[in-house]
């Protein structure tokens, strides 16, 4: 089975995380009926997300994020993305998880750290959600 599309796109396939190229059909197999398929179609191909923190996050201060897609001989449109913050101890800091959208492939994100925040090496993720492109951004919070 195939679905034909109106013209070529960038495809994405969201659960298998994978570039499929530029094309104007999508092959699906053999279609299992209890497996769900996403697709994601851009007019261009996602080539990077990049993130870095306008200053150094500190404990008790609130930093920007800076975000930024980029696209294959294209401005990038409006991009959903997703960050999820690791701390030190290996959990999630769910509580700081953001879905901030990048309006023209930019945003910025403020971060604010608190006082009792725990020293140690933090890892940011920031994903495109459709294209599934992230980024990782390691840093340090110091007593």
């Amino acid at each position: 089975m195939t679905i034909t599309l109106d013209k070529k796109w960038h495809v994405y396939d969201w659960f298998q995380k994978k570039y499929l190229g530029e094309t104007d059909r999508i092959p699906l197999g053999a279609v299992d009926k209890d497996v769900p398929r996403l697709f994601g179609l851009l007019p261009y191909k996602v080539e990077s997300v990049t993130a870095a923190f306008a200053e150094n996050p500190m404990k008790g201060k609130v930093v920007n994020l800076d975000i930024k897609v980029a696209a294959a001989g294209a401005t990038p449109g409006k991009h959903l993305l997703w960050l999820r913050l690791v701390g030190p101890d290996g959990a999630d800091r769910y509580w700081m998880e953001e879905r901030p959208f990048a309006e023209n492939g930019t945003c910025s994100v403020p971060f604010a750290f608190a006082l009792n925040e725990k020293p140690g090496r933090y890892v940011l993720t920031a994903t495109d959600v459709i294209s599934q492109v992230a980024c990782k951004l390691e840093f340090d919070i110091h007593e």
